[in-house]
C-alpha cells in the first residue's frame, strides 16, 4: 500500500510538472543560438517559476535515488511501456535541465550587459556565446546521465518507476554496475531507439531486444 501511495504521489509530481512547463510558459525556456543564410539568431529564457518546477524536479529525483527497486513476479516488458517510460524521462530531464541551464546564459548576458534580464534576444554573436554553445554539450551530457546513473545505482528513472519496469541481468538478478556499464548499456537503448524497424524486428521468442542480448540485461515489467 505504501509504495503504491509513493508512486500516485511521484506521478502526480511529475504530471504537474509537465502541465504546469507547458500551459504556463509563453516564451521558449533555454538557450537557443543558430546562424542561417547568413541571419544569426540567439535567445535564451527561463522564469522563476521554472526554476522553482526544477527544483521540485530535482527534488523527486532525489527522492526516488532513496527507493530500492523490489521485483518478484516480472516477465519482460512490452516495447511500449519502455517507450512510454523513455518518454517520460525525456521530457522530464529536459523541462528540469533546461529550466535551471537557462540561468547561466542569463547570468553571463547580465555581466556582459550590466543588466539582468529573464528573456533576452539579439541577432549578432558576441565573445561569451562560446560559453553557452559549451554549455549546450554540459546539458546534453547531463540528460544521458540522467538514464545511466540510476541504472548504476540499481534505482529506477521517473518513467520506470511509474510503469513499473526494471533493468536486470540475463538471470533476472538486480545488479548494481560499474558507471561505465550502465553508460554503455544507456548508449546501446538510444541506439535501440534511433533504429526502431531493427529493434522491432529483431526481438527474440522471449522478447528481448537486440541490445538486450548484447549488454547481457533485459527490461521487465513486474
Amino acid at each position: 500500500m505504501k509504495a503504491i501511495a509513493l508512486r500516485m504521489l511521484i506521478t502526480a509530481g511529475v504530471a504537474s510538472i509537465f502541465i504546469w512547463f507547458y500551459w504556463s510558459n509563453k516564451q521558449s525556456v533555454g538557450y537557443f543560438a543558430e546562424t542561417h543564410d547568413g541571419v544569426t539568431s540567439i535567445q535564451a529564457g527561463t522564469t522563476p517559476s521554472n526554476i522553482a518546477i526544477s527544483v521540485l524536479g530535482l527534488a523527486l529525483f532525489c527522492v526516488l535515488m532513496q527507493i530500492k527497486i523490489q521485483v518478484e513476479d516480472f516477465h519482460v516488458a512490452p516495447l511500449w511501456r519502455r517507450f512510454a517510460a523513455f518518454l517520460i524521462d525525456f521530457l522530464f530531464s529536459l523541462i528540469v535541465l533546461s529550466s535551471i541551464y537557462a540561468a547561466v546564459p542569463l547570468l553571463v548576458e547580465a555581466a556582459r550587459t550590466g543588466s539582468f534580464r529573464w528573456h533576452y534576444e539579439r541577432d549578432y554573436w558576441v565573445p561569451t556565446d562560446l560559453v553557452n554553445v559549451i554549455l549546450i554539450f554540459v546539458f546534453m551530457a547531463n540528460v544521458f546521465m540522467h538514464f545511466a546513473f540510476p541504472l548504476a545505482r540499481c534505482r529506477q528513472t521517473m518513467g520506470s518507476f511509474i510503469l513499473r519496469i526494471a533493468t536486470v541481468s540475463a538471470g533476472g538478478s538486480l545488479l548494481r554496475m560499474p558507471l561505465s556499464t550502465a553508460t554503455w548499456r544507456t548508449y546501446k537503448e538510444f541506439a535501440g531507439l534511433c533504429s526502431p524497424w531493427r529493434t522491432i524486428k529483431e526481438r527474440d521468442l522471449q522478447g528481448k531486444t537486440w541490445y538486450d542480448r548484447e549488454t547481457g540485461f533485459t527490461v521487465v515489467t513486474y
